[in-house]
């Protein structure tokens, strides 16, 4: 799922409170892309992010799923 074209500008970190994004990407490697598949973040995914502040937990809806992320992670995901 390593994907990079004009669509994928942004990290999934740069997205604010309440914002909903599209999944284009992620850069990492193979076991961390089974991970987050696993979780349903898939290329196409819609996330709304729920909390993103600088400080604590990386909070994110997909679905009726909440996923709370680490910072390096969310670095890794990038969205449209």
């Amino acid at each position: 799922m390593k994907m990079q074209n004009e669509k994928c500008q942004i990290p999934l970190t740069m997205v604010g409170e309440g914002e909903r994004v599209k999944l284009c990407g992620v850069n990492a490697g193979r076991c961390l892309q089974c991970r987050l598949a696993s979780m349903g973040l898939v290329a196409g995914a819609e996330i709304q992010v729920v909390r993103n502040s600088f400080r604590g937990p990386f909070v994110v809806k997909v679905g009726n799923c909440r996923l709370i992320l680490g910072r390096g992670v969310t670095h890794k995901i990038m969205v449209e």
